[in-house]
């Protein structure tokens, strides 16, 4: 029963050496040194699967502490099947111990979105690791899915899976990275290093629309004039050379949505990463539609990391990684 709550792949993870756990990223409250830590949520899904075997891979790599958040709905009773879930969670358990991964696990009951943001405030990762899938029904045109509440509400970068992945990378190496040129442009570039260990190996994307109308329905209606390619692309260089000396800048001019031209420059570039920006939009149309960030996730073939619009790494203070459950 516990193999079929949740699934697992085949691929095994590859164990990090003694020197790359030495060299691992780690920060520090007080001479307090708190290594690099990943949230992933898990439940009974495909996706939540692929998430898992993500969040294990980047841990294993990184040395990283692993927290496993699964959210008992609360329409059901929280006893209801609680020894195949108990079951089920220890074998994941028993996966990141194989890998020499700290890891911890949370169960709770409640709605998910808001057990995995109460979980997320208290542990302070430095990355949440979610599930992605193509909505079916009447959710491909309401988007208001547990993903899209954590991505507009967390203080973290998060990454999402999807689905059909089954190639798992601990660590990316052809990112591609959308930036819109907004305000929050050079905070967003500045935050890719926080994830992405090389980040060398990211192409900054901007895309712009090169088109004077747009449909509506059987009506065409003219845009506000736009900026000239020219002066764009070489804010973008600019932008780029300022904060992220060294990397590579794309711009592209198109008349697709910005979504599609974001998926096909990934895809033709091989890319295993695209990073973009999280929005905290709450209008009407954004919330019917979906943001940029959650039209990508659902139809990308690789995870796509979702960085948020002000990230500051929270540090904890030793006494709080201890009533965390992470004392040595």
């Amino acid at each position: 029963m516990a193999a079929r709550l949740f699934s697992q792949n085949s691929h095994p993870t590859a164990h990090p050496s003694s020197q790359e756990l030495a060299n691992r990223d780690v920060s520090g409250v007080n001479g307090h040194r708190q290594p690099f830590r990943v949230l992933c949520a898990v439940d009974a899904s495909p996706p939540a699967a692929a998430a898992f075997e993500q969040a294990l891979a980047l841990s294993a790599h990184r040395g990283a502490q692993l927290v496993l958040v699964h959210a008992v709905s609360k329409d059901e009773r929280y006893s209801w099947r609680a020894g195949e879930r108990i079951a089920a969670l220890a074998v994941l358990r028993k996966r990141a111990e194989a890998l020499s991964v700290p890891i911890r696990v949370r169960v709770q009951q409640g709605d998910t979105a808001e057990i995995i943001l109460l979980h997320a405030r208290a542990q302070a990762p430095d990355l949440i690791v979610l599930g992605s899938h193509e909505p079916v029904g009447q959710s491909r045109v309401r988007f208001n899915s547990t993903s899209d509440r954590v991505v507009r509400a967390a203080s973290c970068p998060v990454l999402l899976v999807p689905r059909m992945l089954t190639r798992f990378i601990p660590a990316f190496r052809r990112v591609v990275c959308a930036i819109d040129l907004s305000s929050r442009s050079p905070g967003m570039i500045t935050n890719v290093s926080s994830v992405v260990e090389d980040s060398r190996n990211v192409a900054f994307l901007h895309v712009f629309r090169d088109t004077g109308r747009r449909r509506f329905g059987r009506s065409v209606v003219p845009e506000p004039a736009s900026p000239n390619a020219l002066a764009v692309g070489q804010q973008l260089h600019l932008l780029v050379d300022t904060h992220h000396s060294g990397s590579e800048a794309v711009i592209s001019v198109t008349s697709k949505r910005i979504d599609d031209e974001i998926l096909r420059v990934a895809s033709e570039r091989e890319a295993d990463l695209i990073v973009v920006g999280a929005t905290r939009d709450t209008r009407l149309r954004r919330r019917l539609l979906g943001s940029t960030a959650l039209k990508v996730s659902r139809r990308s073939p690789v995870p796509v990391l979702v960085l948020p619009a002000v990230y500051v790494k929270r540090e904890l203070s030793a006494l709080d990684e201890a009533a965390l459950g992470w004392a040595a």
